[in-house]
C-alpha cells in the first residue's frame, strides 16, 4: 500500500489528501463528490470489519477497523509511518485523550482543536462520539494481534468494490514474479495500472511454481475483477494453456516471447508474416548485443496467435 496512489482511489480518500489550510475550515463537502468520498471510506471501514480483533473486550478504546481505516488513509495520502498517521489525524480535528493536567496546559496556551473533518466520522475513528486517535504505542498494541492474511482479503475486497463504483470497467493488469531475498521467499504479484494497486501478491516458494500458481488462482482473480480485460506479463507466462485459459474466459493477454523459447518464436513469425510482411522488426542494437528477447505476441478471445 506504500505506493503513490492514482487520481481514482485519491478521489475515494480525497478529504484526507488534503492540507489543513486546503480543508476550508474542515467544512463537509457538499454534493456527489463529497458524497462518493464517504461511501468509500464507510465500504472500507466495513470490509476492515471483517478482520479479527484479538484484543479482550475490558479496557478496549479504540476500535480496531477504525485504526486499521486511519492507517490506510494515511499511506494511501503519503503519510508513512504511525507518527504521521497520528499527526494527520490530529490536524484534521482528532483530538487526544490527555490527561487533566495537560489539557489545562493546552487551554492556557491558547490551542484550539479545529472542528473535525467528516472523513473522521466515515471511518468510525470515535471515542464516545467525538473523533479520537491513539496515541504511537496504543496504535502499535491495538495493530499487533492482527492476521496479515485476514488484512490481504479485506483490502482486496474494497479495492474490487472501489473499481466497480468508480465505473472502471475495463483495465490492465501486469504479472509478474519477485525474490524477497531478505525473507527468502518468491511472491507473484497481480498490478492493476489502472489504480496503481497491487490485487493479488502470494507467496509462491520458487520462481519456476510462478506459471502453475498463476493458474490455479486464475480464476479466482478473474471472478473478483470482472474488469480485467487485458494481463501482460514476461516470457515465464507464454504458455498455451494459460493463454487458452484467458482465451476461454473472454480476456486479452500480452506476453513476451523469446527466441530461445524451442521453435515457438518461429511459428509466431510465420503466424504474423503476412502482417509485417517479412521478417519482423529486429532493432540493430539487440542484433549486436546477440539479445534472446525478440518480439511481444498479443491473444484475444477472437483470435490470436497460439503459445
Amino acid at each position: 500500500m506504500a505506493v503513490p496512489v492514482a487520481a481514482p482511489v485519491a478521489a475515494a480518500v480525497g478529504p484526507a489528501a488534503r492540507s489543513v489550510e486546503e480543508d476550508k475550515g474542515n467544512q463537509p463537502k457538499e454534493g456527489e463528490e463529497g458524497e462518493a468520498e464517504g461511501l468509500a471510506l464507510r465500504s472500507l471501514s466495513d470490509h476492515l470489519r471483517t478482520v479479527t480483533d484479538r484484543r479482550s473486550a475490558h479496557g478496549k478504546v479504540y476500535e480496531l477497523h477504525g485504526v486499521l481505516c486511519l492507517v490506510v488513509v494515511g499511506l494511501l495520502t503519503g503519510h508513512v509511518g504511525f507518527s504521521q498517521t497520528i499527526a494527520l489525524a490530529v490536524g484534521h480535528g482528532a483530538r487526544r485523550r490527555y490527561n487533566g493536567p495537560k489539557r489545562a496546559q493546552m487551554k492556557r496556551k491558547g490551542i484550539v482543536r479545529p472542528e473535525p473533518s467528516r472523513w473522521l466520522y466515515d471511518i468510525g475513528m470515535l471515542w464516545r462520539g467525538d473523533p479520537t486517535v491513539p496515541g504511537l504505542q496504543q496504535m502499535i498494541r491495538i495493530l499487533a494481534g492482527i492476521k496479515p492474511v485476514e488484512l490481504q482479503e479485506a483490502m482486496r475486497g474494497w479495492v474490487s468494490d472501489l473499481l466497480q463504483s468508480l465505473q472502471v470497467r475495463q483495465y490492465v493488469g501486469s504479472v509478474d514474479g519477485k525474490a524477497l531475498r531478505a525473507g527468502g521467499k518468491h511472491v507473484l504479484s497481480v498490478f492493476v495500472h489502472d489504480v496503481e494497486q497491487v490485487v493479488m501478491h502470494e507467496e509462491v516458494g520458487e520462481k519456476k511454481n510462478e506459471l502453475s500458481a498463476f493458474r490455479n488462482r486464475l480464476p479466482w482473480l478473474l471472478d473478483r475483477y470482472p474488469g480485467l480485460w487485458l494481463l501482460c506479463g514476461d516470457a515465464m507466462f507464454a504458455n498455451q494453456t494459460l493463454c487458452q485459459l484467458l482465451n476461454n474466459r473472454g480476456r486479452h493477454w500480452l506476453f513476451q516471447i523469446k527466441a530461445n523459447q524451442g521453435n515457438l518464436f518461429e511459428k509466431l513469425e510465420l503466424y504474423f508474416s503476412g502482417i509485417v510482411h517479412g521478417v519482423p522488426h529486429v532493432s540493430d542494437a539487440a542484433e549486436k548485443k546477440g539479445s534472446t528477447w525478440k518480439s511481444a505476441t498479443t491473444g484475444s478471445p477472437r483470435g490470436g496467435a497460439k503459445c
